[in-house]
């Protein structure tokens, strides 16, 4: 009965906290416009990617999950590119949607480019009940006079992106205004807010040889109550195969591999729990899918396709 009471309170904890700020997405480093909306367009390539990531895999049937489909394209006529961002997620018996749009315009400096970019969106939830089960036992029961069903409340988030040769940087603020989450006729009554975050990326690809590059890869993001740092090593060979292993500070150690064929990109992550509860979030699961075509800017400096 203790492991279980655990594993509820784990479980609720989980809920919470996956609502108040966006998921940790271990290979963001393929996908930066889920960190910051200014990448979009910043590259010489239209991008296309599918990822799906679990959390507490095989543990429970209300473990969160998150699915995200998003594309950008650089307008070379208005140095400007444009994305579109559709997500969801599931928490034990509550959902979440997302449909987004972001805009980036970008500017040369000396053989650099500087991207500033916005995104705009709606949110929506959808709250379920916090029945849930274990050997026929309930575990956790509802949180109160949660009448509310679904919501949803618009969602903005700004950003600057820099590139010169193989570094590039990023500063992206997301979720600008906090969002209120509580029951409408309940006032006192609050399930959780959704926060105000920032986000700090940077990373650098350095060729070793002809066959071999390794690239450093580093993203922060802080919030009123919760903060992540990812430190990330990434190994490409031949321009084929790519792994690499990084640490989330005081939450999990990396695992990912892949390949990159042409234009298409498919990698998996492995996270294994390194804080309090790793006796019961043992690993999270992360499948990301990608497509890239080349699109030449004439009135771009080409600077290669990070």
């Amino acid at each position: 009965m203790k492991n279980l009471n655990l594993t509820s309170l784990c479980l609720l904890l989980t809920i919470v906290a996956f609502g108040q700020q966006p998921p940790d997405w271990t290979q963001s480093m393929f996908n930066r416009a889920l960190v910051n909306p200014a990448y979009v367009g910043s590259t010489e390539n239209a991008q296309l990617f599918r990822q799906y990531r679990s959390w507490w895999e095989g543990h429970t049937s209300g473990a969160p999950t998150g699915n995200t489909f998003n594309f950008n394209m650089p307008i070379a006529r208005w140095n400007s590119g444009i994305g579109v961002k559709l997500a969801a997620g599931k928490q034990g018996d509550h959902k979440i949607y997302e449909i987004a749009i972001a805009y980036a315009y970008t500017v040369k400096i000396r053989g650099s480019l500087l991207s500033m970019g916005i995104e705009t969106g709606v949110l929506g939830y959808r709250f379920g009940n916090f029945w849930k089960k274990a050997n026929n036992v309930v575990v956790a029961h509802s949180m109160g006079p949660f009448d509310l069903r679904n919501v949803y409340k618009f969602n903005n988030s700004a950003g600057v992106y820099y590139k010169r040769n193989n570094f590039y940087a990023g500063l992206a603020s997301q979720q600008l205004t906090n969002i209120d989450l509580r029951e409408q006729k309940e006032p006192n009554f609050r399930l959780f807010d959704l926060l105000h975050q920032h986000n700090a990326l940077v990373g650098y690809q350095m060729h070793l040889n002809s066959k071999l590059s390794f690239e450093p890869y580093s993203l922060i993001r802080v919030n009123y109550i919760y903060s992540s740092i990812d430190l990330v090593t990434n190994f490409n060979i031949r321009n084929t195969y790519f792994f690499g292993t990084g640490y989330r500070v005081r939450d999990a150690m990396l695992f990912f591999a892949g390949i990159k064929k042409g234009p298409l990109r498919a990698g998996y992550s492995l996270d294994l729990s390194t804080s309090k509860l790793a006796s019961l979030t043992t690993s999270y699961h992360e499948v990301l899918v990608s497509y890239s075509w080349a699109k030449r800017l004439k009135n771009r400096p080409y600077i290669g396709p990070l």
